[in-house]
């Protein structure tokens, strides 16, 4: 049905209850609610509770190094595909800085 057969079909008011309803993934109910949009599909869903997962872990490993004489190990976090690596370690040790004027000026 078009949304042109809907006053003879269903009528305008049933046609208004019907849009009223609709659930939040659909493409209708989201350009109506621009603000809540993100917050109401699946994915919104589920980068709000790797947040909050990654926040409790924040806070109970900060409690727990306040309260003990050993330091805990830092949380990980909760593993999601579009987190990058916080860190990328490109060696081991510093290097010398004839070996990085060598490398930064592309001397010899």
């Amino acid at each position: 049905m078009t949304l042109e057969a809907a006053p003879s079909a269903i009528g305008w008011a049933q046609a208004c209850n019907f849009v009223r309803h609709l659930p939040e993934d659909s493409a209708t109910w989201r350009a109506l609610h621009p603000d809540e949009a993100p917050w109401a599909t699946r994915l919104g869903i589920v980068h709000l509770l790797a947040d909050i997962f990654d926040l409790v872990g924040g806070f109970s490993w900060l409690f727990a190094s306040a309260h003990s004489k050993s330091k805990p190990k830092r949380p990980d976090h909760y593993p999601v595909p579009w987190r990058r690596a916080e860190r990328q370690h490109m060696g081991k040790d510093a290097i010398s800085i004839a070996d990085f004027d060598s490398w930064y000026y592309g001397g010899e």
